[in-house]
């Protein structure tokens, strides 16, 4: 393991404090149904109302079944 580290030293050392893992993110999916969900998620953060994981998954499901 420390052969790796050592192998990895500089991505190790740009990562954020904190960070364990060198992953940057990954490519959606479903990119249409990503941008729907932020748009109604901020205006309803707007209106002052809590959104939690099951609100996403009722509404990228309603959307996967109407778009796709």
């Amino acid at each position: 393991m420390l052969r790796e580290w050592i192998a990895k030293e500089s991505d190790i050392l740009i990562q954020r404090n904190g960070q364990w893992k060198g992953i940057t993110g990954g490519v959606a999916s479903l990119p249409q149904m990503e941008d729907y969900l932020h748009e109604q998620f901020l205006k309803l953060r707007v209106q002052g109302v809590k959104v939690k994981r099951a609100w996403f998954i009722a509404e990228g499901t309603k959307w996967y079944v109407l778009y796709l």
